[in-house]
């Protein structure tokens, strides 16, 4: 590790890889309690450290000459949507990560044999969050109703708040999950939101204030 460029990035990336590992439901396997595996923008959430740092220690630390970390039940064919803030295609999920050595009874995909609803599987729900989030903003109409309700409010950067900061979270998914509603009412949730999450616009002779009030919806 010692002879690469980025060999400060990779030790660092390795020290949060190897915490967070240590306090997963399954010890040195990533996956949090929902089942659902870690992945670089997960790491970068909770460090902030940039997510390319994380991405390159996933690549570095599974090569088969180095052989830290091991992927297992890689599935092909689940496709994770774009994340919030990220920039690029769709990706691919990284299977289950785990440190080498550990969490061997980790083995397993949650929901494989089921079907994938957003109560069993994260990602099936931020596809339906994405979706709802980017059809609320190019909703004019909305926009511009809810901008005459709130005429302080910032509603883009407001919803935008909401978005990166809870609704595209695992601590979002994790909230609607607790609710009985079989299908979930993004343009309800995103009208709450809008008064969770207030960005206001900036007053003459001063900066923008923004507030975060709780949640929820």
């Amino acid at each position: 590790m010692v002879s690469q460029k980025d060999a400060v990035d990779l030790f660092a990336a390795w020290n949060i890889i190897i915490q967070v590992a240590s306090k997963c439901p399954v010890r040195g396997v990533l996956k949090d309690s929902d089942g659902v595996p870690l992945i670089p923008e997960d790491l970068s959430f909770m460090s902030r450290l940039p997510v390319r740092i994380f991405k390159r220690a996933f690549e570095f630390f599974s090569n088969d000459l180095i052989g830290w970390l091991e992927c297992e039940n890689l599935d092909k064919n689940d496709e994770i949507p774009e994340l919030p803030g990220t920039p690029g295609n769709s990706r691919k999920s990284p299977g289950n990560l785990h440190i080498e050595g550990k969490g061997r009874e980790g083995k397993g995909i949650e929901g494989k044999g089921n079907t994938k609803t957003w109560r069993n599987h994260f990602w099936t729900y931020l596809k339906s969050e994405l979706t709802a989030y980017k059809e609320t903003l190019s909703d004019k109409s909305f926009i511009k109703q809810q901008s005459e309700l709130n005429p302080e409010v910032d509603i883009v950067l407001s919803l935008k708040k909401a978005h990166l900061n809870f609704w595209s979270r695992p601590a979002g998914w994790n909230h609607k999950k607790k609710k009985k509603a079989v299908s979930i009412n993004w343009r309800q949730t995103f009208i709450n939101a809008i008064d969770m999450n207030k960005v206001y616009k900036p007053r003459k002779g001063g900066g923008g204030v923004s507030s975060w009030s709780g949640n929820r919806s």
